[in-house]
């Protein structure tokens, strides 16, 4: 199991695994989309990727290109990181 990262590490982190699966050039997380994710993971990579998922999947299926407060906060409700 990866440590947690460290707050300032998970843009990177979330770019790495946006680049794996294609998406180079696009960035869709903010900083002040980042740091809901960082706090509803508690900086454990896996559960930044689960919700960054989420996350997109509901931007998606609302067919927004914003990845807003509200999106985030399902996210992290899904999931039960909170």
């Amino acid at each position: 199991m990866h440590p947690p990262v460290k707050k300032g590490q998970q843009r990177n982190l979330l770019r790495s695994s946006a680049h794996q699966t294609g998406i180079q050039w696009l960035e869709p997380f903010s900083q002040k989309a980042i740091d809901p994710l960082f706090r509803g993971s508690n900086g454990i990579p896996r559960l930044i990727n689960m919700l960054a998922h989420k996350v997109l999947m509901v931007a998606f299926g609302k067919d927004d290109y914003a990845l807003n407060d509200k999106c985030i906060e399902l996210a992290v409700v899904d999931t039960g990181t909170l």
